[in-house]
């Protein structure tokens, strides 16, 4: 069986990780960084990590559904007077907000499957840092 060698153009540096550079005298490396390979993009994760879960979702209709009724109330006191608003139109938007800061609540402290996904995905990424490696042109 063939022996094979070892380039002697390749420094091997084990076990560290490099926050300030350094210089190897009469060699020009080239440095590159390495890190453990994960499957999921960048823009991908953004996307994962943004979406809104379905009680988000509902919070924001109703907060929104909320506000548009609280200008139109505004609009109608400009108008006609406060005479004109009805107990029940206060009460709602009261409720309304009530309502979608609950829902907002609800999703912040339940657990879900896509909240330890994430938890998962940046715990690798602290634990596989890039580590650095130099290889050499020169023989």
């Amino acid at each position: 069986m063939a022996e094979t060698k070892k380039p002697k153009n390749i420094l091997k540096i084990e076990g560290g990780k490099f926050k300030n550079p350094y210089q190897i005298k009469e060699v020009i490396p080239n440095i590159y960084t390495f890190q453990l390979a994960f499957s999921l993009d960048k823009e991908d994760f953004m996307l994962l990590k943004k979406a809104r879960s379905g009680l988000t979702k509902w919070a924001h209709g109703i907060f929104g559904s909320t506000i548009l009724l609280s200008i139109e109330i505004i609009a109608r006191i400009i108008t006609k007077g406060i005479s004109d608003v009805k107990t029940w139109e206060i009460v709602s938007i009261v409720i309304g907000v009530i309502i979608a800061g609950i829902l907002l609540l609800l999703d912040k402290l339940l657990p879900s499957e896509k909240k330890n996904f994430i938890k998962e995905i940046e715990k690798y990424f602290k634990e596989n840092e890039k580590s650095l490696g130099v290889f050499t042109n020169n023989e």
